[in-house]
């Protein structure tokens, strides 16, 4: 019995210890968004394409992704910088893409990254370059059925696939004929994977006003302001208008 409470002990010591040094641990990607970078596919674009390649998980240290003034060697851009617990500092350059991106997060965090998030930031980048909306509505299509074919949670809450989901919501009101029930299936699902980002919201709100559900839009712009306080006078000024909107439906 004593062996057994000792050997206990020695185990939950073991994953204590663990889940520190797990905490402990720190990576911060500064990206660059000067216009040099940003015009060779850096900038937000790339922020995007590290945001898809990050599953949620508590088993691995997630990146922090933030934004950055000039890293210098503009000529090789796009250009980051990797900050791991607080202090190492390693510069990348010419990081364009969801593969070269992968590559980076995979030195830089030390864990393996599921292949499919890799495909599915890189179908989600091309289309944002495709105008074509019958494409993109099937590339984004490809995108989530790969992110949700195994009912695998590290996947199917992963921010790629909010994102893909609030991207084809967003086509499905603009192509012709619409598919506004489809959109507002896609965005409601989207905000509830990514509650924190305000592109979901915003997509939900035109939505549901495409759908004549103008409470709910309203509902979608008051969360504008909890998620993200600058955009405080446009949502009061776009619930103006939708709640003006609303009593010339009511007259």
């Amino acid at each position: 019995m004593l062996h057994r409470l000792l050997l206990t002990l020695a185990c939950i010591a073991v994953s204590v210890q663990s889940l520190s040094v797990q905490k402990g641990r720190q990576c911060v990607i500064k990206i660059c968004h000067n216009k040099d970078c940003t015009k060779r596919g850096g900038g937000e674009q790339l922020s995007q394409i590290f945001r898809d390649l990050i599953p949620t998980s508590d088993d691995i240290v997630v990146p922090s992704i933030k934004s950055s003034g000039c890293l210098s060697k503009c000529g090789n851009g796009p250009n980051i910088c990797v900050i791991k617990n607080g202090s190492e500092e390693k510069l990348y350059f010419g990081i364009s893409d969801a593969t070269s991106a992968s590559a980076v997060l995979d030195v830089a965090v030390e864990e393996p990254f599921p292949i499919e998030l890799l495909v599915a930031a890189d179908v989600i980048a091309k289309v944002c370059t495709t105008k074509d909306m019958a494409k993109k509505e099937q590339l984004l299509t490809s995108a989530i059925t790969q992110l949700t074919k195994d009912n695998n949670p590290f996947l199917s809450e992963s921010y790629a696939h909010g994102h893909a989901l609030y991207l084809r919501s967003d086509v499905r009101v603009e192509k012709s004929p619409s598919d506004v029930e489809g959109a507002i299936n896609d965005a409601r699902r989207a905000v509830q994977i990514i509650p924190n980002e305000i592109k979901a919201w915003r997509v939900l709100a035109s939505a549901e006003e495409a759908g004549g559900n103008l409470e709910a839009s309203i509902s979608a712009v008051r969360k504008w302001i909890e998620v993200d306080p600058s955009f405080a006078t446009k949502a009061k000024r776009e619930i103006e208008r939708l709640v003006s909107t609303s009593r010339l439906f009511d007259t």
